[in-house]
């Protein structure tokens, strides 16, 4: 029978993860899948699509579509967020839309043509241009553009971008405003592949690092398969902002992330609570 219990198993286990892990990642008691019934409640929707982006809601809803967001999927949210649907959208498409707005929904029904694809992606991208085109086509990075874009227009600045904001608290806003511009350039030879240097607080990483030092770090792209062990990083989860040593987890799908302070505990998060991952390339002290 085509539940929505059974579309959820169906998506664990394409993901290859237990439902305990599934079900801990949630925030969800033990059990919770297995004791589904017929439907389940908004906010339960809710907490999935937030650790799992990729599942598609709609389809564990009513069977209807595909199982995982592909580019479509993310353009359609971007179409949400701007409140705009998508015979407006398509209207205001220009060529693309020659027949009839129903064409974009029928792309959606076949969205093996990459051509087709790339033109509905080129008509949003030219419509609202602070979104990515690598999110919305490989679901990679963040859905807005980097800020690392709008350097280019500093044409007489050297070195790395540096905001005066705490990777701990406010650097997700840096990173989420395409007209942010940075409050100076560090200038580290030293120091290559840095795309921001911020600043770091807490004492957790001390004395390797320590709290008014100031961080160089770069995106680490395709995690966790592009990860060193062992190695400094500063993690986005979908609760907090740390800077620690990641290290293997003797569970599974998870990892383990080490502070340098004996004075702190070691702490094991699951993979999918990371939402992305900047490897930090060294610190510098503040003189005042």
């Amino acid at each position: 029978m085509d539940t929505v219990k059974n579309r959820l198993r169906q998506y664990i286990e394409l993901k290859g993860i237990s439902v305990r892990l599934f079900e801990s990642t949630c925030g969800f008691s033990y059990g919770y899948v297995g004791n589904m019934r017929q439907s389940i409640q908004p906010d339960k929707v809710k907490k999935i699509a937030h650790y799992f982006p990729d599942l598609n809601t709609g389809w564990l809803l009513t069977g209807e579509g595909r199982m995982l967001n592909g580019p479509y999927e993310r353009m359609n949210m971007i179409l949400k967020q701007e409140g705009i649907t998508q015979k407006e959208f398509a209207k205001g498409s220009g060529g693309i839309a020659f027949i009839y707005p129903g064409i974009y929904k029928n792309a959606q029904k076949n969205p093996g043509d990459p051509d087709v694809l790339k033109q509905w992606v080129s008509a949003l991208i030219k419509r609202f241009p602070q979104y990515s085109e690598e999110w919305i086509i490989t679901g990679e990075g963040s859905m807005l553009k980097s800020n690392q874009t709008a350097i280019k227009d500093y044409s007489s600045a050297t070195g790395v971008p540096y905001y005066a904001v705490d990777f701990l608290a406010g650097f997700e806003l840096v990173m989420n405003d395409q007209t942010a511009k940075p409050d100076g350039f560090i200038s580290f030879p030293n120091i290559r592949g840095a795309q921001y240097w911020v600043d770091i607080s807490g004492k957790s990483m001390s004395p390797l690092i320590d709290p008014g030092d100031v961080i160089a770090i770069r995106k680490v792209e395709d995690w966790p398969v592009n990860i060193l062990y062992g190695e400094v990083y500063a993690l986005v989860t979908e609760q907090y902002r740390t800077v620690k040593r990641i290290r293997k987890s003797d569970r599974g799908d998870w990892i383990r992330l080490v502070p340098e302070n004996p004075d702190y505990d070691a702490q094991d998060i699951p993979v999918t609570s990371v939402r992305a991952v900047f490897q930090v390339l060294g610190c510098a002290k503040k003189i005042f």
